[in-house]
């Protein structure tokens, strides 16, 4: 369910960036760029995605057979949601980018085994019935 929750989230992110972005600009470029203490530079949404596609292909994981959002993470991916929804008066879209947010620690707590309880399944669910 989470998957298919991020994947839905993800494929909504990247065609709306198309219809609005500029060709040849991946729609990670300029956005969310923080600054990183441990590198002493700047980066942005797509240099962190980058980094953690190469962090994959250098541990013999096939990094060609992914489209670089699957490298987006589940926090950055909400905050482009939010981003990308800001002032256009997609309201419901924005509530998402918000719900994925607060559900970010239920998905890590998930990927790697940890039970959790109704209350966050529930949280999930609505998620999903939402997007």
């Amino acid at each position: 369910m989470i998957l298919e929750v991020e994947n839905a989230v993800r494929s909504y992110f990247v065609l709306r960036s198309q219809m609005r972005g500029e060709p040849g600009i991946s729609p990670l470029q300029r956005r969310l760029e923080r600054y990183d203490d441990e590198a002493g530079i700047e980066n942005d949404a797509h240099q962190r995605a980058e980094e953690w596609r190469s962090r994959s292909v250098a541990a013999g994981l096939p990094g060609h057979l992914n489209p670089l959002i699957a490298y987006c993470s589940t926090r950055d991916l909400a905050s482009l949601v939010n981003m990308l929804t800001g002032g256009s008066g997609k309201k419901t879209w924005r509530r998402i980018g918000h719900a994925l947010r607060s559900l970010a620690p239920v998905r890590d707590a998930v990927m790697h085994n940890q039970l959790i309880d109704e209350a966050a399944l529930l949280r999930l669910y609505a998620l999903r019935a939402e997007v």
